[in-house]
């Protein structure tokens, strides 16, 4: 019986393989036009079957060398990493899917453990509460090593969570996919309307204010992630209504019903190489001393609640919608609680990076924040994975 200890060795010094939309878009367009699409399965699934457990071994190698300051003793850390133990032991356990019956099997088998995985990497915002009461400073978790341990920690998952969904979509054979020609516009509509219903029900003195969209005429479709482009216009606009209510409150001894936020802008353009989105809110914006503090895992951590129980997939899927009233198809971070996990507009640059594009922030102090998000269309940069791995 194979050791798991030089199992886990062994992938732990693995490179893992870095690809690009293209060879996603290339490969899933192969499987989906196939006469056998059984006998097509089988390429894409042996190299999940081994890409996975590569790169969930460097998730776990990052936890157990490089979490800061007590990070990896908290709870949370802790069942991430008995977690990673669990799963590279199970995938590594199963025969290798070179068969049609063995894809058919593993394909299976991503599909009972995608739900846990989504949710359960929510919660790890938690962590850094724990830190704390455990003793680390807040200049601790605010620093280089602490912000590079996340960064590292949801890149590495970010891929995973691409490969399954798209592998999922196929085995499928629905109109699901992940990478595919996405209309931006409406990618933000769907973003705007999920900002506006998870903020609602945490700012209830007055309505939510009004999203408006503007788009140049010919902004045509482009090949991307669509989870990543909703990801990140959800998590900025989440923070600019927010920071919208927080302003226009402190303004006022109270906001009625029927008072009028100022509204928020989403600007659309599209050039040869980029698609640009812009933000503008009216919430205040911030001092140039502080105006860092938002891309902060520390400062953007979650409110602490006293719960350290780290059952974050039931806390998800146990109370999930309807799916016929669901706004959003994506059922874990836009279903959640404003403010319950934390960590989303670190997590909304790091998206934005992984494929080439970049998410930044201009300030006015005392007025608003302009957001830009410049979405690359070039199809063949490789994934943002740290370099070290």
């Amino acid at each position: 019986m194979p050791d798991p200890v030089k199992i886990l060795k062994r992938l732990q010094s693995t490179k893992a393989t870095l690809v690009n939309l293209h060879q996603i878009w290339s490969s899933s367009n192969h499987v989906a036009k196939a006469h056998n699409k059984h006998e097509a399965l089988i390429r894409p699934s042996s190299f999940l079957y081994t890409e996975l457990a590569t790169r969930w071994a460097l998730v776990l190698k990052n936890i157990e060398e490089q979490a800061p300051y007590g990070l990896g003793e908290t709870p949370t850390i802790k069942w991430q990493q008995q977690r990673y133990h669990r799963i590279i032991d199970l995938l590594t356990s199963r025969p290798p899917p070179d068969t049609p019956e063995r894809a058919k099997e593993f394909g299976e088998w991503l599909h009972e453990f995608m739900s846990e995985h989504q949710s359960a990497l929510l919660g790890v915002g938690r962590s850094v509460n724990e830190a704390l009461d455990r003793g680390a400073t807040p200049e601790q978790m605010d620093d280089e090593r602490t912000n590079k341990f996340f960064d590292d920690f949801y890149t590495l998952n970010m891929g995973s969570r691409l490969f399954i969904a798209e592998h999922l979509a196929l085995v499928r054979g629905d109109e699901t996919r992940v990478v595919k020609a996405i209309d931006p516009a409406k990618v933000a509509e769907r973003a705007s309307a999920d900002a506006i219903r998870v903020t609602s029900a945490h700012f209830t003195s007055s309505p939510a204010p009004k999203i408006n969209i503007f788009k140049a005429p010919k902004v045509s479709q482009t090949v991307y992630v669509e989870e990543h482009l909703h990801r990140i216009l959800f998590e900025v606009l989440k923070h600019s209504i927010a920071r919208t209510h927080n302003h226009h409150a402190s303004k006022a001894s109270h906001l009625s019903r029927d008072r009028t936020l100022p509204e928020i802008r989403i600007i659309i353009a599209e050039g040869e190489q980029d698609v640009s989105i812009k933000i503008s809110d009216q919430g205040g914006g911030f001092p140039l001393s502080t105006c860092e503090r938002i891309w902060s895992y520390y400062h953007s951590r979650p409110p602490p609640t006293g719960n350290t129980t780290p059952s974050f997939a039931s806390e998800i899927n146990g109370n999930s919608p309807d799916p016929k009233t669901q706004i959003s198809s994506f059922v874990d971070y836009a279903q959640v609680p404003y403010e319950s996990y934390g960590h989303g507009m670190p997590i909304a640059r790091l998206t934005s990076r992984y494929f080439g594009g970049e998410l930044a922030g201009v300030h006015m102090e005392g007025y608003g924040s302009d957001y830009f998000y410049n979405l690359s269309r070039d199809r063949h940069i490789m994934e943002g994975l740290p370099k070290e791995h």
